[in-house]
């Protein structure tokens, strides 16, 4: 019986590599009309668009329009008329920006409630007196977004674990430069320390309960376990 025997030899590939070499433009912005904390915001925005081959490129203008435009609305500022410009040839290029900030937003409705378990703790109370969102205010998102977080740290410290946002909603009328703030905050339960558990039995197991500084079915709070923490790490168990 005959066998064929066959050679495998092996395949040479060759492969041949393309570089492309892709320049971008030199852009350098020049801001005008706007200063302070809503200039920095924009030049933040600005720094973070993808800078294209040439900087006349319509596109990117377009996007220059609408970072600065979402820059200055964070403080309020909704109806901004914004001419943007190049100077210079297409690789190395002055953009300038001349700002009309326009009117500013006030808040004309400041709808806030409390809801759940909490709603009557003096530390949600005075959080939300201390809130810049009020009737008259101006509108700045940061007030906004930091009124919510304020919120939703003092109910982690106070053991309101299911506490959530029913509602909550900035709508904004450019026409009259006027907003309606909605917060809707549920606190839900509070939730209460239960008993001090041992994994196995310690020697100092006593000794370590009686520097417990809260009993089963006290409202739980972060600080005081903090303060038990503290204490139990002195001693060095």
């Amino acid at each position: 019986r005959m066998q064929a025997i066959f050679f495998l030899q092996p395949l040479i590939f060759t492969f041949t590599l393309f570089y492309f070499s892709f320049v971008h433009a030199e852009i350098e912005f020049q801001i005008k009309g706007v200063s302070g904390a809503p200039e920095t915001n924009i030049e933040i925005y600005l720094s973070s668009l993808d800078v294209p081959r040439h900087a006349d490129d319509e596109e990117y203008l377009s996007e220059i329009k609408k970072s600065a435009l979402s820059a200055l609305t964070v403080f309020g500022y909704y109806q901004p008329e914004i001419i943007v410009e190049v100077n210079g040839d297409e690789t190395s290029a002055i953009v300038e920006l001349d700002i009309k900030i326009g009117p500013l937003t006030y808040i004309t409705e400041s709808n806030i409630k409390l809801q759940g378990e909490g709603k009557d703790a003096p530390y949600f109370l005075k959080q939300i007196d201390s809130f810049l969102i009020g009737v008259n205010d101006p509108l700045k998102h940061a007030n906004y977004e930091s009124a919510k977080s304020s919120l939703k740290i003092l109910a982690r410290r106070y053991g309101y674990f299911d506490a959530k946002f029913e509602k909550s909603r900035v709508d904004v009328s450019s026409l009259n430069n006027s907003a309606s703030v909605h917060l809707w905050f549920n606190t839900g339960p509070r939730y209460q320390f239960g008993e001090l558990i041992f994994p196995s039995e310690l020697p100092a197991g006593k000794y370590v309960k009686s520097l417990l500084n809260f009993k089963v079915g006290d409202p739980f709070d972060t600080r005081v376990l903090s303060n038990f923490n503290a204490d139990l790490n002195a001693t060095g168990y």
